[in-house]
């Protein structure tokens, strides 16, 4: 889903431009600037998809709330670990020769904050013939 879409389905589930929560992008990867070596696939490589969400909210008004992505792949669900039963990043490495993905620590440790930022303004009549 693209992330106008979510702040679209957020507005209409009746987010108010003056909510000052936390809105939490728990995707894995949300907090992740993508495949910057290179990759053709525009989707994987740029800004974080926390920070479109948070960009789109600002831009439609909604600036009080603070919005969140995660670093690495995460868990859904609640699962035992080495902190007790919670949600865990995981990061691929190599075990007994097979490539896995084990837990690196909570969820919790891996999230970001991001802040809406102003879109540029687009150049005036003024501005353009006058360059």
């Amino acid at each position: 889903m693209d992330y106008d879409e979510v702040v679209d389905r957020l507005l209409q589930s009746g987010l108010r431009k003056t909510f000052a929560g936390k809105i939490k992008c728990y995707s894995c990867h949300s907090a992740e600037f993508g495949d910057t070596a290179g990759s053709m696939d525009r989707e994987q490589v740029g800004t974080p998809f926390a920070q479109l969400v948070a960009d789109e909210l600002y831009a439609r008004g909604v600036r009080n709330c603070t919005v969140f992505g995660y670093w690495g792949a995460i868990d859904c669900f609640v699962k035992d670990g080495s902190e007790g039963r919670h949600k865990y990043v995981r990061v691929k490495k190599v075990v007994d020769d097979r490539m896995q993905q084990v837990e690196y620590g909570r969820a919790s440790e891996a999230r970001y904050q991001f802040v809406g930022r102003p879109r540029p303004k687009k150049p005036g009549l003024l501005q353009r013939l006058f360059r």
